[in-house]
């Protein structure tokens, strides 16, 4: 047992490190690519705080991996989530967070 899966991250228990899986990394592509087709679909750059919220996490959960650069590389999505008090509101995506 050297490699295990867990959660989306392999843990590779021979060199004592962590990585993410390449099934995590293709679902947040997939994500980043469809938040950015409805934010450049509509002029207004509004999306539901759902899906923007979706994205955030998706991305603030591979700090285990990652550290604490993701929490400051993605500030300006999450900057825009609070805006808005209902799941399903929408929300204006500034163009700091589309470039992040």
């Amino acid at each position: 047992m050297k490699h295990r899966c867990w959660l989306g991250h392999t843990l590779d228990f021979v060199s004592n490190r962590l990585f993410i899986s390449e099934e995590r990394i293709g679902r947040l592509e997939m994500s980043i690519k469809s938040l950015l087709f409805q934010i450049f679909r509509d002029k207004l750059n509004l999306v539901h705080v759902r899906a923007l919220a979706g994205v955030v996490g998706q991305i603030i959960s591979l700090q285990s991996v990652l550290g604490k650069i993701v929490s400051r590389m993605s500030r300006y999505m999450y900057k825009c989530n609070l805006t808005q008090a209902s799941w399903n509101a929408l929300v204006k995506v500034s163009p700091e967070a589309v470039a992040e």
